[in-house]
């Protein structure tokens, strides 16, 4: 009988990790606005993922982008 690997996070799971820890910052440290650098540093995770989350919440009306676009 063989074991069947565990399943991966999809993206999908691992963005939504993301955004709890993005959460979790603004519950702790209040609303902002956050520079990216600073929501990593602040979540632990890497600054492109939570460019990339950032990104997408902005395009979904659930985020403003504040200072100058990159």
């Amino acid at each position: 009988m063989t074991q069947e690997p565990e399943p991966h996070p999809s993206p999908s799971d691992h963005d939504l990790g993301v955004v709890e820890a993005i959460l979790e910052v603004v519950a702790r440290h209040g609303a902002g606005p956050y520079p990216v650098d600073d929501l990593a540093s602040l979540t632990g995770l890497d600054a492109d993922e939570v460019w990339r989350v950032m990104e997408q919440l902005v395009e979904a009306g659930l985020a403003t982008r504040h200072g100058p676009a990159a």
